[in-house]
Formats: C-alpha cells, structure tokens, sequence
C-alpha cells in the first residue's frame, strides 16, 4: 500500500553565464529546480451533507455543549489538510431501540429490526433531519498517481458485556444510500448491496474510485438513519443489551 506522501524533483534547466570576454579560471551556473509534494497548511472543513457549504465551527458558539458538537455536526478530528485523504463525516451509531422478544419471533427463519432516527446515542439530541452520511476528502493533486481511494467497513460481533451472550450472524444492511460529489469531473463506484456483516471477520468494500477515475475535494455516500437494519436468524433474539463496533477504513487502494 502506498503512503500518502510524494516527493518529486524536477529539473527546470542549467542556465550558463556567459560574460561579453573571455575571463580566464572561473565559471558561473545556475541551477532550476523545483520540489512538488502533495499537502499544504491550510485547515478545510467538512461539507454540509449534499452541499457544497462548508459546516463551520465555532468552539465558542453555545449549540456546541462540552466539547460534543451537535449530531450530524463535525468534531475537530474532522478538520483536515488540504492535501490530505482523510474522512470528514462518519455516522455516530446504529440504534435499533428496544425491541420485544417472543417465541413467535425465535421460531421464524429471520428477524429484521429497523434504526431509529438518530445519530448518537439514546441518551442525547436524537439525529434532526435523519441523514447519516459518510464523508470522504481528496485533496490530494490529480494526475499524480494519487487518484485511488476505497472505503471498507468491518463489524465485531453484537455482544453483552455482562453475559458474552452474542447476535451470531447478524448483519447491517445500509439501504437507499446515495452519493455526492464536489469534484464535478469525479466519479465514484458504491457496491450494489451494502451488507455489513456483524462477525468480526468479514471485511467488505463500500465505496470509492476504480482505477484510472477520480473523486477529489468532499464525496459524500449518504442514507436516511430510519433505513438501516439488523437481521438475525429468528433463534439469535434473545433478551440481553447487545453492542457491535463498525469500523470504516479509508485507503489509497483502487476500488474493485
């Protein structure tokens, strides 16, 4: 896997003083060159999810409690360098609420849950709006061998903590999502069926840009929170508080 540097030298051209006389025992040059590397100082901000507005943070504004910004608004971490590949927005969680358990619901072949509304946890300000989104930023100079990136997800298992009691073979599935792009000449492949399998094994490519494409500054992969879903085997619900950890990876790789 590549890094994410570049260091590449170019030689602009040797440049020979020459004087009206001949000067005996002593010569002049002057040498071009010039260094190009990916990066710059300048902090960017996330994009508003399906816009091209920049999300502002102020650490002094009141709506931001403690240092936790609002559900759906960007953190810190999520100011990056223009040079670089990074994510700018994630989904906070998966919540599927309570749900009742029956042996009528144990005996059939699937069980299926859908997400509530929300973006963080069910103590806090339930998700306004209901649009999860996935944000990844390109700032990376095109036509540099530094077009690639592809976005995977994996899932350790749904497990209680206090019992180790576990949801085998349950797996997320994001439904409906759509892209957006700010880069206007990019383009970007999302898998069909976006399946997230809750094993702790199984790795899956979401999005991201096949070889020879690209997808530079914000792209977006979003969904409405309400569509995601948990299914399980009939047998695997059961009464219990169960959690699972979703980790996005972003990476240079063209996406396949």
């Amino acid at each position: 896997m590549k890094k994410l540097t570049l260091l590449s030298v170019v030689a602009l051209g040797t440049i020979a003083l020459v004087g009206v006389a001949k000067v005996d025992g002593d010569t002049k040059t002057t040498d071009g060159i010039i260094k190009m590397q990916p990066g710059g100082n300048t902090d960017v901000l996330p994009k508003d999810p399906g816009t091209d507005v920049d999300t502002a943070i102020d650490p002094k504004d009141p709506k931001y409690p403690d240092p936790v910004p609002l559900p759906g608004d960007p953190d810190e971490n999520h100011v990056v360098k223009e040079g670089n590949l990074a994510f700018t927005k994630n989904p906070k969680v998966f919540n599927f609420g309570t749900q009742d358990v029956s042996a009528k619901i144990q005996a059939q072949a699937f069980y299926t849950v859908k997400a509530l509304n929300q973006d963080t946890d069910a103590n806090k300000t339930p998700f306004v709006g209901g649009i999860q989104t996935l944000q990844v930023y390109d700032g990376r100079p095109a036509s540099s061998n530094l077009d690639n990136w592809q976005v995977a997800v994996k899932a350790s298992t749904f497990t209680e903590a206090s019992t180790s009691k576990t949801l085998a073979g349950a797996t997320i599935h994001l439904n409906g999502a759509k892209t957006y792009l700010r880069d206007k000449s990019g383009e970007v492949k999302v898998t069909p069926k976006i399946d997230i399998a809750t094993d702790n094994l199984t790795t899956s490519t979401v999005f991201g840009v096949e070889q020879g494409k690209q997808a530079k500054q914000h792209t977006d992969l979003s969904w409405n929170a309400a569509d995601v879903e948990l299914e399980m085997a009939g047998s695997q619900a059961k009464v219990g508080t169960f959690e699972s950890v979703v980790t996005w990876t972003l990476t240079d790789a063209a996406f396949k």
